[in-house]
């Protein structure tokens, strides 16, 4: 596609236009110089062919609030306008490109820099999320990557606003999840399907679910799970939940990022080509880190033993207080008897006599132990009230095989209880059909969950003697072991070992005449019309070893087996007499003038009758 802004071009009357770089979700995207602050900035701009006329006041709501948006993996925003025939917003220019172009250049990711990678850019995902934004059109052109290879999402707004204007599908439909692809309602749970399927084309080298147009492409992804690929290694579980077909399956992305980053965490570092992305060990994160012992003390640790004065090996704090503390009866205070501060050290300080300790360091010695006791006793009570244990949000784990789902809770701290198999209709054998405690409740780490693992449907075996007899006594036979019949009309078929009326072929879910059906199911019953009528094949040895076949055309007027119609409605009596060309009469067992179904008939099933010939029916 050309691009629609002319290099040297101003927009807003201060970014002039450099160079264009693309498309990306939708709008094209330019390098521009910032006249007024003498700096570099990209362009996002969507021409007037990509938006309807309600589109620039849904952008210019989402551009105000993405510009307040501030987050170190989210792309700053820092303006936005309606020019050319367009409206465009103004973000950073990162310097590292986006991951497509890495991609492209050195191949797949480790699964180290896809799971560090995938975890920057959840959290910037949840940040968004937590206020109420939508992505909705992630991919890979838009995880961009600054000079020190952190990665910022791109098209946040823009993407919303351009996508509502195409019917909520994403300007790339192969990162659509089958929300989008169905129409249902879409949230936050979109885009942690999105990324699921950046990291696993990452790391993959292709992408699932694509089809030869967009419309086969979306179709192709509803109702599938992700592909296994031994290449994802750890990172395999955690995309597969975050690619669940099923929204409610999925993670929220700030759970994600947790999952993410302990994959990051846990792989070794891999050699790759040089770039901003090399760097597979824990970026420092945003919130809580482990407190150094400095922090507590507030003192910097000096290693012990003889050290020579300025050594450079060591490093020393400036105004460390140094000295003696004087115990002496005669001042109980504790004292510093001197500062000294490590730069004014000029040679090593005479040794002081060692004094005895005396009554006041006894007392003191008493007090210390004495808290240390009630300290440890405080500790011990609050661990044993769990006061220490980290709770987490319980996971979705029902419909996932029962490896994904013990894989998937140990990740997350849990014990794991596996009860059954339990029969299920419904869940496939192997697949978890239950959990306790349920999915979002609050446990601490080490808790049991326990999952129900499903042993398939209870299945019941298939009389013997069904084929051959008339509908009624198959549907009764069949109804003393749980099972349904229907006999329609629409399943009747030409049979030459059955007699009219007779059951030709037991149906079930697509198999015929199985040995077995679930308990409680419906099965179908065809009902044989007899020979087809329209022709017979009779062969005759020819005069040498071959054999002639000839076709003889039978009289369509002649006698005919007569149906059974014991146990039929008036419908099915009138389309088996139009199928037969009999003509039927009936007499009532009660007073009424309607009836509802035949519970005898003369001439009995299989007796040749003329055309148009008469069965007397008795119905009620």
């Amino acid at each position: 596609m050309s691009a629609t802004l002319d290099p040297a071009a101003i927009l807003g009357g201060r970014y002039v236009i450099r160079r264009y770089l693309g498309i990306a979700s939708g709008a094209e995207v330019y390098v521009a110089d910032d006249r007024s602050l003498a700096r570099q900035v990209a362009i996002h701009f969507a021409p007037v062919r990509t938006y309807d006329p309600s589109f620039v006041d849904r952008f210019r709501e989402e551009a105000v609030t993405v510009a307040a948006l501030t987050h170190p993996y989210l792309l700053r925003v820092f303006d936005w306008g309606e020019e050319a025939g367009g409206a465009y917003l103004v973000t950073e220019f990162p310097e590292g490109g986006s991951l497509r172009t890495i991609v492209d250049r050195q191949g797949t990711l480790t699964v180290g820099q896809a799971a560090l990678i995938g975890a920057e850019v959840a959290e910037g995902l949840a940040y968004a999320h937590a206020r109420g934004i939508v992505h909705g059109s992630l991919a890979p052109e838009l995880i961009l990557f600054d000079r020190d290879g952190r990665a910022r999402i791109a098209g946040l707004g823009l993407s919303e606003a351009l996508m509502e204007s195409h019917g909520n599908i994403p300007a790339d439909p192969r990162y659509a999840s089958p929300e989008q692809a169905t129409g249902a309602t879409v949230d936050a749970r979109t885009d942690v399907y999105a990324l699921s399927l950046i990291l696993f084309e990452a790391v993959t080298g292709y992408l699932p679910f694509v089809g030869e147009t967009p419309a086969s492409t979306l179709q192709a992804r509803v109702g599938k799970p992700l592909p296994v690929e031994a290449a994802l290694g750890a990172l395999d579980m955690v995309v597969a939940i975050g690619a669940a077909y099923q929204a409610s399956a999925r993670p929220d992305a700030a759970l994600f990022a947790q999952r993410l980053q302990a994959v990051a965490t846990d792989t070794p570092a891999a050699s790759s080509p040089s770039g901003p992305i090399t760097r597979v060990s824990s970026r420092p994160q945003i919130g809580f880190r482990t407190p150094r012992p400095e922090d507590v003390t507030g003192v910097v640790s000096i290693p012990s033993g003889p050290t020579p004065l300025g050594d450079p090996t060591v490093s020393t704090a400036e105004n460390v207080v140094t000295g003696d503390f004087d115990f002496d009866d005669d001042d109980d205070d504790v004292r510093p008897t001197r500062g000294v501060t490590s730069s004014s050290i000029s040679s090593p300080a005479a040794p002081r006599p060692v004094r005895r300790a005396r009554g006041g360091r006894q007392w003191v010695a008493a007090i210390v132990a004495a808290i240390i006791i009630v300290a440890a006793v405080g500790f011990g009570a609050a661990w044993k009230l769990g006061a220490f244990s980290v709770n987490h949000s319980v996971p979705t784990v029902v419909g996932l095989t029962k490896a994904q789902a013990t894989t998937l809770l140990s990740s997350d701290g849990f014990t794991v209880s596996i009860t059954g198999p339990v029969p299920s209709p419904s869940v496939p054998a192997g697949s978890v059909v239950s959990q306790v405690p349920a999915a979002g409740t609050n446990a601490s780490s080490g808790a049991t969950v326990t999952i129900s693992i499903s042993g398939g449907p209870n299945t019941i075996a298939l009389p013997n003697n069904v084929l051959g007899v008339d509908c009624a006594t198959a549907t009764q036979m069949l109804s003393t072991v749980g099972l349904t019949a229907i006999c329609p009309l629409s399943a009747q078929i030409y049979s030459s070992t059955f007699g009219v009326g007779h059951v030709a072929e037991i149906l079930y879910n697509g198999q015929v005449n199985p040995t077995a059906v679930p308990t409680g199911a419906t099965v179908t019953l065809a009902i044989s019309k007899g020979v087809d009528p329209s022709t017979t094949t009779s062969t005759t040895p020819g005069a040498s070893s071959t054999t002639s076949t000839t076709t003889t055309t039978v009289n369509p007027h002649g006698p005919r087996a007569v149906p059974n119609f014991v146990g039929m409605s008036k419908a099915q009596v009138f389309a088996t007499c139009k199928t037969s060309e009999l003509y039927y009469a009936t007499n009532w067992t009660s007073t009424t003038t309607s009836w509802h179904v035949v519970v005898s008939q003369r001439p009995a099933p299989g007796t040749q009758l003329a055309w148009h010939g008469t069965v007397r029916l008795i119905v009620r």
